[in-house]
């Protein structure tokens, strides 16, 4: 079976893994941080200047798989070369997330500087909900038993409550809690929640349920009544668009997208697609997607073909990566991420249509 990607199409999506290091090690993070290589300023003004280059109207560059505010003068250094190269001519979003435990008052008084001048700069914040909640999978790195939730929600209630977007990780462990957690997170002012429910982990029946039944509460709870916030419930979902994606990372070799962090160092050779001396193969990135894309497309037998929610979730590349090179179970694995992701679209359906266009339900419109 052929699955027809669109691996054609250019990357309108930078990310840029300045290190794969972290001040925290989350149970449920994806990322294998054994490497302790750092970019360069200098390599990584050449890979920016390689993106801004390539002929798109809409470009994005990102700084999601990994907390750069270990290095806060890079990252300044970085954002502020990026803005010095960006075209007139052309819309440039720049996306940072981080767990919040360097947000020194320097580094927000950079953030919010570049906030007020550029309307594309946005900001996302880990939070997942209550201390309870957010410490049961977040632990400091230092490995002290210390509470990242105290450190981290301490800076974030420095940032302006209207600026930054809360990733809400939602795992089966707290699912019971998520109205909860929700509230709490509305409760210390901030307006913008992404759900985001962990897929990498195995959910029990049981726990899916819940989740199910907590997403019931929250969306009869968002029908009756007029919400002055923005709530996310599907974005989170792979979507179909691997494709638009690249990375650098942080020993100055393009590969296919972020999701290859998941990998081991010496496990990543095959999915490198460029550097900084050659620039980007890019008969090699078409043929690694559509080699993965038909992998993918055989072991689910045509089910997301067939699904109706094809277009909401598209096949899991990042779950058959991780899966396939740590020896789990795809089948496994994928029967719990569709169980989870239909679940979510059948309530995101319930959403009234006068509060959808609020609550970024935007694309169940054209389905």
């Amino acid at each position: 079976m052929e699955y027809k990607s669109k691996c054609n199409f250019l990357p309108s999506q930078l990310e840029i893994s300045i290190t794969e290091k972290c001040n925290q090690d989350c149970d449920y993070c994806w990322v294998d941080k054994r490497s302790r290589k750092v970019l360069s300023f200098s390599s990584i003004k050449k890979c920016i200047d390689i993106f801004l280059a390539l002929p798109l109207d809409h470009q994005t560059i990102t700084f999601t798989t990994n907390e750069p505010f270990m290095h806060p003068v890079l990252y300044k250094d970085t954002v502020e070369y990026i803005y010095s190269k960006r075209q007139s001519n052309k819309d440039l979003t720049l996306v940072t997330t981080t767990n919040g435990l360097n947000l020194t008052k320097d580094v927000i008084s950079f953030l919010l500087k570049c906030a007020k001048k550029e309307k594309d700069f946005r900001l996302n914040i880990s939070l997942d909900g209550e201390k309870e909640s957010h410490d049961a999978h977040r632990v400091l790195a230092n490995k002290l038993k210390h509470s990242a939730f105290s450190v981290s929600l301490k800076n974030f209630l420095l940032l302006p409550k209207d600026f930054p977007r809360v990733i809400f990780t939602i795992t089966p462990s707290e699912a019971d809690k998520l109205n909860k957690n929700i509230d709490f997170i509305l409760n210390q002012g901030f307006k913008k929640i992404d759900i985001f429910p962990q897929v990498f982990t195995l959910w029990r029946a049981n726990d899916i349920k819940s989740l199910s039944e907590e997403l019931g509460i929250l969306i009869d709870r968002i029908n009756n009544s007029s919400p002055g916030y923005n709530l996310r419930t599907l974005n989170r979902l792979w979507g179909s668009t691997h494709y638009n994606k690249l990375l650098m990372g942080s020993d100055e070799k393009f590969y296919l997208f972020e999701w290859i962090l998941t990998l081991p160092s010496a496990k990543r050779e095959e999915f490198v697609i460029g550097d900084l001396k050659k620039g980007i193969d890019w008969n090699k990135r078409g043929k690694l997607f559509t080699e993965l894309f038909q992998k993918v497309a055989l072991l689910v037998k045509g089910r997301c073909d067939k699904c109706k929610n094809r277009n909401l979730c598209g096949l899991p590349l990042p779950l058959y990566m991780r899966c396939h090179y740590k020896g789990l179970d795809f089948k496994k694995y994928f029967d719990n991420f569709c169980s989870i992701a239909s679940m979510l679209i059948e309530h995101a359906d319930r959403i009234s249509p006068d509060v959808r266009n609020n609550l970024d339900c935007h694309k169940l419109k054209n389905r």
